[in-house]
């Protein structure tokens, strides 16, 4: 039996150096859903107002952050 291990979700000194620039940050829940999570943000938000560092994705705006979290959590 495989065990896959659920996502740190602390923010380390790379994680502080983007937000300096995209301040909103999320982490995805589960693994398996990345390709989908960055089809959605190519599809739905402004290029260069949102980044990603493997399952955690960075936005520039509040909004932004909100919508992909309540599409993602």
């Amino acid at each position: 039996m495989n065990t896959v291990t659920k996502p740190d979700p602390t923010i380390t000194e790379g994680d502080r150096r983007v937000m300096k620039f995209y301040p909103y940050r999320y982490q995805l829940p589960r693994f398996g859903m990345f390709d989908d999570a960055r089809e959605f943000v190519e599809n739905n938000f402004e290029q260069n107002s949102y980044t990603w560092v493997g399952p955690k994705f960075f936005f520039k705006h509040e909004q932004d952050a909100m919508l992909f979290i309540l599409r993602w959590s």
